[in-house]
């Protein structure tokens, strides 16, 4: 599997049609805490993204953002990954690639709000 770290989604769309690069499965990994300010832009740009599944892993969130979330008009492209602890930077980023992995994805692209 590979993973892609990215937070500008026209890097994100380059990557993935890059020739070097060929994906059967690809998953965005959308780490969240408390990004209730640009987490409804995060999910938008995700959905123009080529990819198989949007991935939200919810980080301790103590703002609006689970809200935000679920109240989007597309929510339910979206599997959403909820820890009520803060975990820290890593972690949500590790759960949800090995999430992504066990529903064989083959690219992980992680986008950050």
């Amino acid at each position: 599997m590979r993973v892609y770290t990215c937070c500008y989604e026209p890097i994100a769309v380059k990557l993935i049609h890059s020739e070097r690069v060929n994906f059967d499965m690809v998953s965005v990994v959308v780490p969240v805490k408390n990004e209730e300010t640009g987490i409804a832009k995060t999910l938008d740009n995700c959905l123009n993204l080529p990819v198989n599944e949007i991935i939200v892993v919810l980080n301790g969130c103590t703002d609006n953002s689970h809200e935000i979330i679920k109240s989007h008009p597309l929510r339910k492209k979206f599997e959403i990954l909820q820890f009520t602890q803060p975990l820290g930077i890593d972690i949500p980023r590790a759960v949800g690639a090995a999430y992504a992995y066990s529903r064989n994805c083959s690219g992980v692209l992680f986008l950050d709000g």
